[in-house]
Formats: structure tokens, sequence, C-alpha cells
């Protein structure tokens, strides 16, 4: 695996003509796109044309250029074709020997990553575009030449994609979604940006396009839902036979069981099977063809909302029924509340009642569990799967819409669920009453105590704007009475976005929302019986790198959530090892009183927190763009940051994925095989991270690396410098990093962790010194418990908790401290201050 190429410059004359250089920006000369003076793109057809933008970006910290920002011409692409139509096609150019990474729908609803190095080999519905540029001028011994990002967005009601063209060429395809909105002439429907960072590049370029734009707020304006550092369940539907089997007592035990197993959830996510849902329709002929290629659907999957209300199975709960009797709120007479129930059961309007119904379920529930705090229900964005049912009373007026696929989509994989919808139809609000729609909707959900949403099927939209003036304009439409309703309803970010990777949805609908799912876990493992064999354990590694990947673009726009595992799954060490990198909240689908607690608790403390990293996980420089599914050789692995360290983790995902030839994610049985990677401090972008005192402790020549497997500590001396690891298939390691403490009497000291957390660096809140003429003290502020793990090149004399003194393990034949950490109440906060004499 080739390490990232670094640009080496000896003298200030040479520091001067590469920013002079790197002003010149972006140009179409001679048939070609350069940046630099240098071509990117060749063959561009005459009718391309620039418009530049002047645009700031950050170079990547090194000495070199330390913290200077330098000014870079970012520049939109446009063209102009004969006669206005409502969908176009087009060259950009071609591109021929130049590695790119990028992002593409592989289904309607989600993006996965491909990496080649020419037109050919893009798929179609790419969204981002990222090329090497850097590393094959350093190839040529060639000076400053960046990374380049190329971005379809939007302009007006025209949407933007890229795919393969002929001859190696990019083709840009713009479409409107409507027959009638038609267009000629367009200025700024792809933009481009350069950069020596290719994670500051994706971000300065989205900071460009949210100023241009002014339709989206980037991730740093916004904050996430407070589940983001919290430990949830997600309440599913029986997943061998798809059906909906959520109700109070199966809802009841789940959280009952973590609470009693020391997990206890903070947060409850009710998927499917809460709703009121009816007119089961189901197309024969579909339901004959899904059942002879092994795959069904339920009556209750498909179907249509027909009321704000829960149904039957959450309305008959009668207050008090399932709560501890100590913990009963100040009912009325048993009798009275049954008597009540009935008359709520049999009643149409939107009432909700504290003595019976989802509202009285609400309030037992968090009485009885009194550390959970949120819980969010599940909805379409159209109400559900089929929308909203025309003429039931909470209908705002819905019809049936026919859904109209585009172009791009055509060539993504088979999908079942779109098929349905393809044949059936969609119950759509109209646009102007999308307001009316969600604020009722909500409103209601908030008065039953939920206190937020998860938002699915968003890409729906997309295939039905033919009678609304195009997608663009139905999504904007959607988007803005959905903001509207989160701030009025759910505090503005209590939301949770799914099935939404479209740039439609990123341009124009995360003004509020600040998290996204960034993988589909159903779409690769499609029941507990195929996640349990053998032959579907690529898959498991498959939505690992989708997930990396997806957070570069994704990231920008709401912060990453890497869905939903079970513990006792197939490979859920493997899961759980990912959530802990990934600096997204954890949650399970676990069956109540089915768990493994062993992986559980190595992310989840008694309190029902995590111990979460400062950012979300990135697949380092070096995997980035190469393919670490199929290329028989490549390991993914994931860099974050902590308060005081950084970690990173290696996965061994090969054995699967996207196949050109047959449209579909497939595995590959003969690439099953252990891959050789290193793991470096540079792997991890230490100028990224918000605490100043830790970018500038990562200047010292030394670090600590703690590795997970194995409870190794070795010492690295220079930030280059690597430990060589071997990974099996479908096995990982975590690496703990931290700069290395080196007093004025050469003493050297890392706080790296609790050894039995799999983020072990994230429980390192603060380290502190002080230096006497007689002594040394560090004082390490820890969150969590278990054993504490440290690095010193000497024993300490004294180690104390929270001021009294306690033993400890010191190894001095590698410098391993160890010092067992007890769970204090509330919250596991504590102090060990370790004197060294």
């Amino acid at each position: 695996m080739a390490p990232a190429i670094s640009v080496h410059v000896d003298s200030d004359d040479d520091t001067e003509q590469f920013i002079d250089v790197l002003q010149k920006g972006f140009e179409i000369c001679d048939k070609k796109l350069r940046f630099n003076g240098r071509p990117f793109l060749s063959h561009v057809p005459h009718d391309i044309h620039l418009s530049s933008t002047l645009t700031s970006f950050n170079i990547l910290q090194c000495p070199l250029f330390g913290s200077s920002t330098l000014k870079s011409n970012g520049s939109f692409l446009g063209f102009s074709a004969k006669h206005a139509k409502s969908s176009h096609v087009v060259s950009l150019g071609k591109l021929k020997g130049i590695r790119f990474t990028s992002l593409f729908r592989f289904k309607l609803w989600w993006t996965a990553p491909w990496v080649g190095d020419r037109g050919s080999d893009l798929e179609s519905e790419t969204q981002m575009l990222l090329l090497d540029t850097k590393s094959r001028a350093a190839a040529d011994g060639c000076l400053g030449y960046p990374y380049i990002l190329i971005l379809p967005i939007y302009e007006g009601p025209f949407r933007a994609s890229l795919q393969a063209g002929r001859d190696d060429h990019i083709d840009l395809h713009l479409e409107s979604g409507s027959t009638s909105v038609c267009q000629s002439h367009f200025r700024s429907c792809v933009y481009l940006h350069a950069g020596h960072d290719p994670f500051l590049l994706v971000q300065d370029a989205v900071k460009s396009i949210r100023t241009t734009l002014g339709t989206f707020r980037h991730m740093e304006e916004k904050t996430p839902p407070t589940i983001i550092d919290r430990f949830g369940w997600c309440v599913q539907r029986d997943p061998s036979s798809r059906s909906c089997h959520s109700n109070p007592d199966h809802v009841w035990a789940g959280v009952r069981s973590l609470v009693e197993g020391d997990i206890p959830p903070r947060f409850l996510v009710f998927d499917e099977g809460w709703q009121s849902n009816g007119d089961h329709v189901f197309n024969d002929k579909l339901l004959n063809h899904f059942s002879k290629n092994g795959e069904t659907e339920s009556d209750e999957t498909w179907s249509r909302l027909m009321s704000f209300q829960e149904n039957e199975k959450f309305r008959g709960y009668v207050a008090g029924t399932l709560i501890t009797p100590s913990k009963r709120k100040n009912y009325t007479n048993h009798d009275e509340i049954k008597h009540a129930h009935y008359a709520y059961y049999e009643a149409e309007d939107d009432v909700v009642h504290e003595t019976h119904g989802m509202g009285a379920f609400m309030l037992d529930l968090k009485s009885e569990f009194e550390l959970l705090e949120d819980v969010y229900a599940w909805h379409t964005i159209c109400g559900y799967w089929g929308g909203v049912l025309p003429a039931s009373p909470d209908s705002c007026n819905a019809r049936l819409v026919k859904p109209e696929l585009a172009h791009g989509i055509l060539a993504t994989m088979q999908d079942t669920l779109l098929d349905q919808m393809l044949a059936n139809n969609i119950g759509l609000v109209p646009s102007q009453r999308a307001h009316q729609f969600y604020d009722r909707f909500h409103a209601h959900l908030e008065k039953c105590g939920f206190t937020g949403v998860k938002l699915d099927g968003v890409n729906v939209l997309e295939m039905l704007g033919e009678e609304h003036g195009g997608r663009m304009r139905l999504a904007k439409a959607y988007y803005e009475a959905l903001g509207s309703s989160m701030r009025k309803n759910f505090g503005g970010n209590r939301v949770v976005a799914n099935m939404q990777h479209s740039n439609d949805f990123m341009l124009l609908g995360t003004n509020q929302i600040a998290l996204g799912r960034v993988g589909d876990i159903d779409a690769l493992l499609r029941d507990d019986r195929d996640a349990d064999s053998a032959k579907m354990t690529w898959q498991h590694g498959a939505y690992l790198v989708h997930c990396a990947f997806n957070s570069l673009w994704m990231g920008q726009f709401m912060h990453p959530d890497w869905g939903t595992f079970r513990s006792y799954q197939n490979k859920a060490a493997f899961h759980a090892a990912a959530r802990a990198i990934s600096g997204g909240p954890i949650c399970v689908t676990d069956e109540p009183g089915k768990h493994d607690l062993g992986i559980m608790k190595k992310l989840v403390l008694p309190d029902g927190t995590i111990l979460r990293c400062s950012s979300y996980a990135l697949p380092t420089i070096d995997c980035l763009f190469h393919d670490p599914l199929q290329d028989e050789e490549t390991v993914l692995k994931l860099w974050n940051l902590n308060k005081c360290g950084g970690i990173v983790g290696v996965f061994n995902c090969q054995g699967g994925g996207w196949s050109q030839e047959q449209r579909e994610m497939c595995p590959y049985d003969d690439v099953f095989e252990a891959c050789e990677s290193v793991v470096r401090p540079s792997d991890i972008m230490w100028n990224e991270a918000h605490e100043e005192d830790l970018i500038k402790a990562t200047a010292t020549i030394a670090f600590a690396v703690l590795c997970h497997s194995s409870g190794h500590v070795a010492i690295l001396k220079g930030i280059h410098a690597c430990l060589h690891v071997e990974i099996h298939p479908f096995e990982f390691d975590i690496y703990t990093i931290v700069p290395l403490i080196t007093t004025s009497k050469n003493l050297q000291f890392a706080a790296l962790g609790l050894g039995n957390m799999l983020n072990a660096g994230g429980a390192v809140q603060r380290v502190s010194r002080m230096e006497t003429d007689d002594d040394v003290k560090f004082h390490v502020d820890l969150r969590g418990y278990g054993q504490f793990v440290g690095y010193a090149s000497c024993s300490p004399s004294i180690v104390s908790l929270e001021s009294h003194p306690v033993s400890f393990v010191f190894h001095a034949s590698n410098g391993i401290l160890l010092v067992d950490i007890p769970w204090i109440p509330p919250h596991g906060n504590c102090t060990v201050t370790l004197k060294f004499s």
C-alpha cells in the first residue's frame, strides 16, 4: 500500500513560488481544464465555461506552511445547449491516468464509494468526485499540485450528477424532474475546488457552496441532538418475517432487559409498527415476482398512513398496566381509567390522554425508567411507505401520484421497496399543505411524549415532481415545511435523517437537520438469517466502508450516524469497534433479553452514556484512493480524535462489493485473505483537533500507542514512525495514539485511557501536570470505569484516586502503568493523581 505523498520544499524562494503558482486557479485553455496551469481534464467541449469565485482554504498544517491560510480560485462550471430541455447530458472533458475516489448512488436511497483512474470507471449518479492530482504531479516531479474536488450541485430547478461518457469522458447529467421545466443555459451547476488536505478540501468546498447557495447550513453552524452522546435501543420490525411486532409489552421488555444488564438506554427509536396505517395495497404480479426471487414483504410494510394517532396496539394501553406500583403516578380509579380508555379507543379526534393510549404508555415508560430521556418516532417523509391514504381524516388533501425514475437510477441495484412504489403510487400531500401536515403530525407526537423523529424514505420526493414544478421545487417546499415543524415541536434539531443520500437533500434539506445515517445495513443484510451465515459475512465489511467514505461528504452537512447493529449477530464485535470510533451515537436493535453484555459494556457506561470521539471517523489518506473491499490488499483504516489523543481503527473488509457487470453488491470469495498495513501517528489529522493543546502536543518527538487486542504499548519516535500490522478477514484492531509528555527532568508520561473500553482514549478528559524541584504530579481526569492504562518512563511513587492512595501495577520492562478505577456515581467522573519523586 503506497503512503500518502508529501511535497518537500527546501527554500523560502520555493515556498513563495509555490504560493504564487497556487493562486493561478482554474482555467480552460487549449480545450483543457487546468489548475495551476496543469491539465486534469482534456478534450473539454467549447460550450463548457468557467465562472470563478474567490474562496479561501487552509493548507494542511505542517512545518512548511504552519497555520497559513492561502487564497485559491474555486470555480463553477456551466454550459450552453442549443435547445431548452428538462434533461441534459453533456461532456465535461476526458479524464485519464488520474486516480480518483467517488461516491455514487447504488440505490435510490444510498451512496457507496468507487475508485478508478479514468472517466470510463465512473458510475452513474456520481455525486462527489475527488481527484488525486497531487500524487500524479509528485511522480512527474511537479511542485504544489493539489487534490481537486468536482461537485455536481444544482442550478435553479435542475439537479446535477456525473456519470461515465464515451472514450473516458466525464458526462454531466442535469434534470429537472418535470417535462414542463426546461432550460438551455447554465452557469453554475458544477463546483470545482482545490486543496492540499483532502479532508479540509471537502470541508472548504462545501462552505463555499453554502455561501453561494444559501439553502443549507454547514455542520459547524449546527448542534447535533443530545442522543449523539448516548446509548439507545431501536424498536424494529421482526427481521425474519418483516412484520411490525412493536407493542407496549415488547417495548417495555426491551428497555427493562437493557436496564437489568447495567446498560440503560437513554433514548429509544420507535421504528415501523406504531402508526395507524391502512389500505394494504400490493400488486399481485409484484408479489409473485418477489416470491420467485426469495423475497417477501408483509402487507404491513406496504401501506398508507391513515391517521396521526397510534395504532390499536398502543391505543389499547391503559395507564399503570406495566409500571411498578411504587412508581405509578397519581392515577384515578382503575375502573374509571378503563371506561375512559374505551371512549378514547372509539374516538376519531386527535386527543392525547395521560390515562390511556400512547400518551399514557410514554408517561409510564419514562416514570419506570428514569434515565430514559428521548423517544423518537419513525415516519417517512410522506408519512408511510405508500404515503398518506387519500380521504383519510389526516390526509391533508393527499392524492395518489405516480413516481417517475430519474435516468441514472435505472442503472442502480434492484430494490424491492422501489418496485412497490412504482407499482402502487404514493399518496402525496400537496406541497402547499406540507406545513400543515408536518405541524399537525409532529404536534401530536410531541403531546404523546415523543421528543424527536427518525425521518425515513427521504429521496422519494425526487420521483414525484412531474406535476409539482420539478424535483427541486417540490423538495424545497417539503424541507422548508419540515424545518419549520422541527423548530416548533422538536427543538430544531431532534431528527435523524435516513435513506437521504442525494445531493438534492444535502443542498436543500440540511438547514435544520444535524444527524443522518451514512449507511444502509438493511440493503446489505436483508435479515438475520443471512447476517449470521458465512456466505453473507462480506456485507459487514461493505457496510463499514460505505459509512466511512460517505462521511467524507455527508459529514459536512450533518453528523454521521453509523446506524444500528445487534450485539449478538455475526461479527457483532466488528460492528461495535466501528461504532466506537465512528463518533456517532450507539444504538442496537437487540431482541428483549438477547444481548451480548460483554461487547456492549465496551461501548456503554452504567449511566447510559458513551465515550464518543470528538469528531467523526474518516478513512486515512493511504486508503482514501484505494478499494478496501475488492483490491485484495487494502485495509480500511479509520481515524478520529479524542480530547487528549487520537485513535486509528484497522478493519479487513475485503470480500465483496459493487459489481459494474452485475449491477449489484456481491461477494468475491477468492479475496478472503489476511492483509498487511501500517499504523502511524500521521494517519490522524491532528490539525483538525478542537483542543489547541493537543495540536501543539503533536510536535512532540514521540507517541505512545495502545493496541486494543493485545494490551501492548509501543513508543513511536516521530509522527511518521509506524507499526506493522496484519489483519485477518473481517477482523479488526484499534490503536489509541497519545503524544508523550516530557518534563524538564526528562520524565515521559502518557495517559492512554481505559483499556477495557473500545475507545480507551475517550475516557481521558484532561491531563495536567505540576512540577517542583522535588517531584512531578500528573492529574488525569477520567470518565468511566475499568482499568486505566498509562505509560511512564519510571514508576510513580504514589497513585491517588480522588485524593485517596490506591494500589497500582507498574511494569518496568515496558513502562505500562495500570490502575483499577471503580464506577463513581452519578456520571463516573474521577481524577487520578500520579506523583513521581
